[in-house]
């Protein structure tokens, strides 16, 4: 409908939806240009029948509108999201005054997060970096055939922030602190 117009300028929308609608655009734009810039996912891309080309232009207009996209700030709470379907926890901020999957706000890299301690303190400032190399294990099911993920506190999950130990870095979430999630927040 609005290809060419970043959402900040579609017409018809109030600010919320605007921010909402942000929000949940992000993860897909920053997924497709993760995708296009890892070989198994170029290899995947191009199974799927895009050409190096077409790749090309769709992750620079996927940069393009992640450079327009407004800066959205998420109030909430730590949350260690898992169900049937995501093989492992996803690190995520449950955004105040929302229910169920709308309130959910899944962290892959890129987002800027404040965690705030019992007290006002802040345990964690910046920028995520997932490390998916820390903690990781082989399967049990499958051993010695190469394949697993990292683990944190018994738990399979995605990865952990650069710089931290999984189990740290997974009591926060377990805690369920509370938090701010900027999703585009311009770096100095």
């Amino acid at each position: 409908m609005h290809d060419d117009i970043p959402i900040k300028d579609w017409p018809g929308l109030d600010e919320r939806t605007k921010t909402a609608l942000a929000a949940r655009y992000v993860g897909t734009l920053k997924a497709f240009v993760w995708m296009s810039e890892d070989e198994a996912g170029l290899e995947a891309l191009r199974e799927a029948g895009l050409t190096d080309e077409r790749i090309a232009a769709l992750r620079e207009d996927a940069r393009r509108h992640l450079a327009a996209l407004p800066e959205v700030v998420v109030h909430g709470v730590l949350e260690p999201f898992f169900e049937t379907g995501t093989e492992g926890v996803c690190w995520s901020v449950y955004e105040d005054g929302k229910t169920g999957y709308e309130g959910l706000h899944q962290m892959g890299g890129g987002e800027h997060l404040r965690i705030i301690g019992r007290e006002g303190e802040t345990l964690f400032e910046g920028y995520i970096e997932p490390d998916d190399k820390k903690g990781w294990r082989e399967y049990p099911a499958r051993p010695g055939e190469g394949y697993g993920q990292p683990v944190a506190l018994g738990m399979w999950v995605h990865w952990t922030q650069a710089g931290w130990e999984p189990d740290d870095w997974a009591q926060l979430f377990l805690d369920r602190h509370r938090a701010v999630l900027t999703y585009n927040k311009k770096r100095n």
